[in-house]
C-alpha cells in the first residue's frame, strides 16, 4: 500500500512557502511501518546568499544533518527551487496517525528561509510500507 500527497502552501490560512501545515481531509492510519520520500517540489527563488534548501517535515525521524539532527527529508542546492527528484530517499514515518503534515524550508545554518508571507509552494511526498526484506 502507498499514499502520495501533494501538499500546497495555498491548503493553509496563512499561505507561506518557507513553513506551512496543511491539515488532511481525512486521517492516514499507517499500520506496521512507513516510509516517506519527497518526490519533487515548487518554491519561489530562495533569497540572495542562501545556498542550500533544506526540505523538512515533521512526520519523519530525524536525520544526521552535521553536527545536529533534523527532520529533514531533502538538502538541495538553492538554484534547485524546482525540482522533480529522480532517486527518493526514504525516512521512517514517525507516527501512526496523520492528521496534518508540516513542510518547512530551512537554510544552512537551521533559519527558516525568509519568502515573502503570501508566497507559494508545493511538495509531493510518497509514502509506503517499508519493505520486507527476504534473508536467503
Amino acid at each position: 500500500m502507498e499514499h502520495y500527497m501533494i501538499l500546497s502552501s495555498l491548503d493553509t490560512v496563512l499561505p507561506h512557502a518557507g513553513d506551512f501545515t496543511v491539515r488532511l481531509p481525512i486521517p492516514l492510519n499507517l499500520e506496521g511501518e512507513w516510509q516517506v520520500a519527497l518526490l519533487d517540489y515548487d518554491f519561489p527563488k530562495a533569497p540572495k546568499g542562501t545556498h542550500c534548501i533544506r526540505v523538512c517535515t515533521d512526520i519523519c525521524d530525524e536525520a544526521i544533518v552535521g553536527g545536529t539532527y533534523k527532520q529533514v527529508l531533502r538538502s538541495v542546492p538553492a538554484s534547485w527551487y524546482r525540482s522533480r527528484l529522480e532517486l527518493p530517499i526514504y525516512f521512517r514515518v514517525n507516527r501512526s496517525r496523520l492528521d496534518s503534515v508540516r513542510i518547512y524550508l530551512t537554510d544552512s545554518v537551521d533559519r527558516l528561509i525568509p519568502y515573502p508571507p503570501s508566497s507559494i509552494g508545493e511538495v509531493t511526498l510518497h509514502l509506503r510500507r517499508k519493505p520486507l526484506r527476504v534473508c536467503a
